[in-house]
């Protein structure tokens, strides 16, 4: 059930940020020009992955990912993540932390994960904004009420875990939430 409620809430909160990071220039990819490993032409500008210019954060990314054993691959990532924390591939470091986490079945280290990883798309600090964590906590939320309708729900006509993930996110956006205009000028 963990692991099904984080995949949703990594789904949801991916969804619900709906910002990706800067591209690269097109014919961009992730091998670092000094190692004289030629870019591969993209076929679209957004397919084109960001570059490691330097040999040394390439390595160590490298390394991190490719490790096997998944507390060897947690402790490079994090390693990395603190070594480089502007690299051009902390967003993909910090989702290959998450699923890592997620595997480990670590659900606080992948929940502050995933926190950095929508901080990082919104340009926030989560240190000092509260709205990452609270997207992250509102995604999990919504998640366990769906997930907890679904395995509640009449045998007669099952539906998908995706109708009420969807119906449980639309309750979220109703304008029974939103403050009218008059309310916010007496405040």
């Amino acid at each position: 059930m963990k692991k099904i409620l984080l995949s949703v809430v990594l789904g949801v909160t991916a969804v619900a940020v709906a910002q990706t990071p800067a591209q690269p220039a097109p014919g961009q990819s992730a091998t670092p020009a000094a190692q004289g490993q030629p870019a591969a032409p993209a076929a679209a500008p957004q397919a084109a992955a960001p570059v490691i210019k330097d040999p040394a954060e390439y390595n160590a990314y490298v390394a991190a990912i490719q490790q096997k054993d998944a507390n060897a691959k947690i402790s490079g990532l994090e390693a990395f993540l603190t070594q480089y924390p502007n690299s051009v591939m902390k967003n993909t470091a910090l989702e290959v932390l998450l699923g890592t986490y997620q595997q480990a079945g670590n659900v606080k280290k992948a929940m502050e994960t995933a926190t950095k990883l929508v901080a990082a798309r919104m340009g926030a600090n989560p240190d000092t904004d509260i709205r990452p964590g609270l997207l992250v906590q509102l995604a999990f939320a919504a998640a366990d009420f769906a997930f907890q309708r679904w395995v509640c729900q009449s045998t007669k006509r099952p539906k998908a875990l995706d109708h009420y993930v969807t119906e449980a996110l639309e309750a979220v956006k109703s304008p029974h939430w939103q403050r009218r205009q008059k309310e916010w000028r007496r405040t």
